[in-house]
């Protein structure tokens, strides 16, 4: 199954409310309405497309053990978001409820979020290496604290496609 977040209608309203008003705007000709409509929705399409990747991509229950990883990354999130609300956003799969926000700042909002997380995980390494450094001299250690959140952010990060980035 693919994933999804259960947004087909939504968009789809949007779509045509969007459609609507090009239509407006050029004397209800079709030809002159389209480049504008596809213009104005394309950045929230490919948006869209980027957070049914990322959203809740194992829904399905197709993988158990990725899916206990993803619920943990969630619940930690969620912990985060409550705990520093003025840096961390919430988990976009709750974001896309609200009305009062596009698709595309939703998307802006999960890669904040991602950025953030990946500074943090570094800060963490760098200070239980420096804690391994002058409490142990214990320098593999210390090494080690450091190649961690580098290898773990290699290994579980996706890195957004340049093509969905930048969405005005």
């Amino acid at each position: 199954f693919p994933p999804d977040l259960g947004q087909g209608v939504n968009a789809g309203l949007e779509d045509l409310l969007v459609l609507r008003k090009a239509l407006k705007d050029h004397g209800n000709d079709f030809a002159e309405a389209l480049p504008s409509f596809q213009k104005a929705r394309l950045p929230d399409v490919k948006a869209l497309i980027r957070l049914m990747q990322v959203g809740y991509p194992l829904q399905y229950n197709q993988y158990k053990f990725l899916k206990m990883l993803w619920t943990i990354k969630f619940s930690l999130q969620m912990l985060v978001a409550k705990l520093l609300p003025k840096i961390f956003y919430r988990p976009g799969i709750l974001d896309i409820q609200n009305s009062k926000l596009r698709y595309r700042d939703i998307l802006a909002r999960v890669e904040s979020n991602a950025k953030r997380y990946q500074m943090g995980a570094y800060l963490l390494g760098a200070a239980v290496a420096l804690w391994h450094v002058f409490r142990s001299k214990n320098y593999v250690l210390a090494c080690v604290s450091i190649l961690c959140p580098a290898l773990l952010i290699k290994l579980f990060y996706v890195e957004t496609p340049k093509e969905f980035k930048n969405l005005a």
